[in-house]
C-alpha cells in the first residue's frame, strides 16, 4: 500500500533518490498544491477557505488537512511508485465539505528510480450568483430608487460594492443583483439599502439593514435572498 508523507519545511527533492545500483526500488510522487481564485489571484489555504485537500490517484482518494508548513510549501509526498503513468485529481473543500477548487491530470509520469513532482494549481469552481432582496414590510419599489450594497468573501475581502461612490444608479430598485462567475464559497452581504437620489449628492433611505447576512454560493446560477427592513437611517455609505 502506498504511504504518504506531508511536506514539511525545507523539502529537498531527489536527494539520494536516484539509482545507485543497476536495480531500482520504488520511487515517490510529490504533489504541490496552490489555489487560484476566479479573479486569477493566488491564495493560501486560509484565504481560499480550504480546510481539506482530497488527493485521488488512479481512483484511490485520501484526505489531508490544508495548512501552510512554515516555508510556504504546501503538498504531500507519496511513496512506493513504479515507473508508470497515473491519473491525479486534487480537490479543495471548505470546513463544510463543499468543493471549492479542482485540479485534474490524466498523464502524470512516475519514476521507480526517484521522485516525480507536479505542481497542482487548483482553480476555483465558479458560477453565476443572483442576490434577491425582500423588503420585510412588503413594500413595492416606487420606481425612482436604487439599491446600494456591499458583498464580502470569507476573508472579509470586498467582492462587489454599489453605493454613492461606486456606480450609484447601477441597480434600480426591483432589479436583482446579478454577478457572473463568482467562486463557490460563503459570502456576506454586509449592508444593503434602498435609496432615492437627491440633488447635490444627497440621498434618502427607505429600507436598510447594516446587519451582515450570510450568502452561501455552491450552485451555478442560484438565487439567494436577503431581507431588508424599512428604515430612515443608512449604513455608513
Amino acid at each position: 500500500m502506498r504511504r504518504a508523507i506531508p511536506i514539511l519545511a525545507a523539502v529537498l527533492l531527489g536527494s539520494g533518490a536516484g539509482c545507485v545500483t543497476r536495480h531500482c526500488d520504488f520511487g515517490t510522487l510529490t504533489i504541490y498544491w496552490t489555489f487560484t481564485d476566479a479573479a486569477g489571484q493566488p491564495r493560501g489555504c486560509a484565504d481560499a477557505g480550504v480546510s481539506t485537500v482530497r488527493v485521488t490517484i488512479d481512483g484511490v482518494a485520501d484526505d489531508w488537512a490544508c495548512q501552510p508548513f512554515g516555508d510556504g510549501v504546501e503538498g504531500i509526498t507519496y511513496t512506493d511508485f513504479t515507473t508508470s503513468t497515473h491519473s491525479v485529481q486534487v480537490e479543495g473543500f471548505d470546513a463544510n465539505s463543499q468543493l471549492l477548487y479542482l485540479y485534474q491530470a490524466s498523464n502524470v509520469q512516475t519514476n521507480g528510480c526517484g521522485d516525480a513532482a507536479i505542481d497542482a494549481n487548483l482553480t476555483a469552481i465558479a458560477g453565476d450568483l443572483i442576490i434577491d432582496y425582500r423588503f420585510t414590510d412588503s413594500a413595492a419599489c416606487p420606481g425612482n430608487t436604487y439599491i446600494w450594497y456591499e458583498l464580502l468573501d470569507e476573508s472579509n475581502q470586498m467582492v462587489d460594492v454599489v453605493d454613492g461612490t461606486h456606480t450609484p444608479t447601477a441597480i434600480p430598485c426591483g432589479q436583482m443583483i446579478s454577478l457572473s462567475q463568482v467562486s463557490f464559497g460563503n459570502y456576506t452581504v454586509s449592508r444593503i439599502q434602498e435609496v432615492e437620489l437627491l440633488s447635490g449628492g444627497a440621498f434618502r433611505t427607505y429600507h436598510a439593514t447594516c446587519d451582515a447576512q450570510s450568502v452561501p454560493h455552491f450552485t451555478a446560477g442560484e438565487t439567494v435572498t436577503v431581507s431588508v427592513p424599512a428604515s430612515n437611517g443608512n449604513c455608513f455609505f
